[in-house]
């Protein structure tokens, strides 16, 4: 069984995951620079709409994964939120100046995780030796590690995929993420044999707004206010009988 996890960054998103056939739900805000934490508010309303795990990220800021004790404070906070939420899990990640997973801090979030399990997520991708990485994620105690081989995407990063999951699949999870989709899953799977894949599956939605200010924008240059990314429900349908086809 391939376990199927989609990140949703809005309600709609939830819904049409868990409609299309999706296993666990990758609970974010802000997808266009990796995710971020989402509001609590956010986090309970998907717990109400969903039968699905919801794993929520931990992830302060868009950037790199070097934080400073305030950060590190704010996700301790948030990953106690989140435990109080009811969320099944949380997607966290941090590194060190020098490249190598921040340790200290792992075992600080493995102490306020209580029974929520715990991915790290793609920091795992600029880690500067991913074998000594996965040594320690899986000394902490770390149920799962999201990564694309070390590469733009999962596909790319096939061989070293590969040989995680070979060496290291039966003490960790190893789930396969970036730029996934109906048409290269099976590729993937077959090139990998691991058990779990990551997407977002999302297109834009244009927004129903009939009055609009086209010339305004608020964030960056260029922006479309009334278009909305959001998890295309035929797209995951597409990826849950791919997937099962195998």
């Amino acid at each position: 069984m391939i376990t199927l996890e989609v990140a949703c960054a809005n309600v709609d998103s939830v819904l049409a995951a868990t409609n299309g056939g999706a296993d666990r739900i990758e609970l974010c805000a802000a997808l266009g620079v990796g995710g971020v934490t989402p509001s609590m508010g956010f986090v309970k309303e998907a717990k109400s709409i969903t039968h699905l795990p919801v794993f929520v990220m931990i992830r302060p800021r868009e950037g790199d994964f070097l934080y400073d004790n305030h950060e590190k404070s704010l996700m301790l906070n948030d990953i106690s939120l989140c435990r109080d939420a009811g969320a099944d899990g949380i997607v966290f990640g941090a590194l060190d100046q020098f490249g190598n997973i921040d340790q200290s801090f792992c075992k600080e979030v493995l102490g306020q995780v209580g029974l929520m399990k715990v991915t790290f997520h793609r920091a795992f991708d600029l880690a500067k030796d991913p074998f000594e990485s996965i040594k320690h994620l899986i000394s902490l105690g770390i149920h799962r590690v999201l990564t694309s081989g070390q590469q733009p995407s999962a596909l790319q990063g096939a061989s070293l995929i590969k040989e995680l999951q070979m060496n290291f699949g039966s003490s960790i999870a190893i789930m396969a993420g970036a730029g996934v989709r109906s048409n290269n899953v099976q590729e993937l799977l077959q090139n990998t044999n691991v058990n779990e894949v990551h997407l977002s599956g999302k297109s834009l939605v244009a927004s129903q707004m009939q009055f609009r200010r086209n010339a305004l924008s608020m964030g960056a240059q260029g922006q479309d206010e009334y278009a909305l990314e959001v998890t295309n429900l035929e797209q995951i349908r597409a990826m849950r009988l791919a997937i099962d086809a195998i």
